[in-house]
């Protein structure tokens, strides 16, 4: 919410004195051209105009208003590329030599967090009993902590991982006590002897 907010700073400025009636194609393409032209990056833009169409569909199903405008998102912003869907990433899975890394990529798959939050995750953001693992604000990219439920597999991986959990290591995913520094490499192999090619991460 905190994030969505921060977000809508520039869309409440541009579009709290235009009256609701008033804001159409025309009024919304504009407010995408001059948040350009102050050097705003077509991904951010995008994001703002997904949640203005948001925020009118929203609008519309508690029947505020009647017709919604149109909302077309900016060409150009750069897409994420190498995803790999959940089929093909379980069958993957065993192609990993080394069974850390393929504890830390599962993990990484079943979150969506970034290999540095993962390399730095602790034992003490894991909370067996509330099942929940915690990616502390000094890790967080937003400098928010955010809490996970297990969901998606994690529960499992963490379980596993305290089966190897060395004492004098505070990370949860280490090999022999050493934390896993690189990914990369591994990655590779295990596509390559799964599927022939693969994603890196």
């Amino acid at each position: 919410l905190k994030n969505t907010l921060y977000k809508l700073v520039p869309v409440k400025a541009w579009f709290e004195p235009i009256p609701l009636v008033k804001i159409n194609y025309e009024t919304i393409a504009a407010y995408a051209t001059y948040r350009l032209g102050i050097g705003a990056k077509t991904s951010t833009v995008n994001g703002e105009l997904r949640l203005i169409r948001r925020m009118f569909k929203l609008a519309a199903k508690h029947k505020r208003i009647t017709t919604l405008p149109d909302i077309e998102l900016l060409q150009g912003e750069n897409q994420r590329r190498g995803f790999i869907d959940p089929d093909k990433f379980q069958k993957l899975l065993p192609h990993f030599e080394d069974n850390d890394v393929r504890d830390m990529c599962e993990f990484l798959y079943a979150t969506g967090w970034r290999v540095n939050v993962a390399k730095k995750l602790e034992w003490r953001d894991v909370n067996m009993f509330a099942k929940t693992v915690t990616m502390r604000s000094e890790v967080s990219k937003n400098k928010d902590p955010i809490v996970l439920p297990f969901l998606n597999g994690i529960e499992t991986v963490l379980r596993r991982r305290f089966t190897v959990r060395n004492l004098g290591c505070p990370y949860v995913f280490h090999r022999s006590g050493v934390p896993i520094r690189k990914l990369p490499a591994a990655w590779r192999n295990a596509t390559k002897a799964g599927r022939g090619s693969g994603p890196v991460v």
